[in-house]
Formats: structure tokens, C-alpha cells, sequence
């Protein structure tokens, strides 16, 4: 499998932005806390498949855990 994990702690107005090359998607799991990906908000257990897009950008107002599948 052609994939890239990333762990990422999000602090509390942390701003994370990561770029996904054409023909790659991601999933991202939430850990622990709230945070915000695309606009969307995610909390502790949830999971958001992303694709079509060129950029994530991942914010937390609390903070918070993550895990980036960057997946071709």
C-alpha cells in the first residue's frame, strides 16, 4: 500500500495545513479532542475521508490528536 501516516498533536489555535498531491486522498481520525478540518468540525472518534481537494487545513480551538492516512 502506497500510504503516508502523519501523528499530529493540535494545540489550541494551531493551524496545520497539509498538501495532497493530485491522485492522493486522506483519512484522518480524531484521537482525542475537537478539531476542525476544511471547515468541518471533528470530535474524539471521528473520521472524515477527503478527497478532490488540494489542501487540508486542520485547526483546534481546544486542542486535540490526530491521525493523517495520506493514501494514494
Amino acid at each position: 500500500q502506497d500510504a503516508d501516516l502523519y501523528i499530529s498533536a493540535v494545540g489550541a489555535d494551531d493551524r496545520i495545513v497539509h498538501r495532497l498531491p493530485p491522485d492522493r486522498h486522506a483519512w484522518i481520525q480524531v484521537v482525542s479532542g475537537e478539531v476542525v478540518l476544511n471547515g468541518h468540525s471533528l470530535l474524539e472518534g471521528d473520521g472524515a475521508g477527503v478527497r478532490d481537494e488540494d489542501e487540508l487545513e486542520i485547526r483546534s480551538a481546544k486542542g486535540g490528536e490526530i491521525l493523517l492516512f495520506d493514501l494514494a
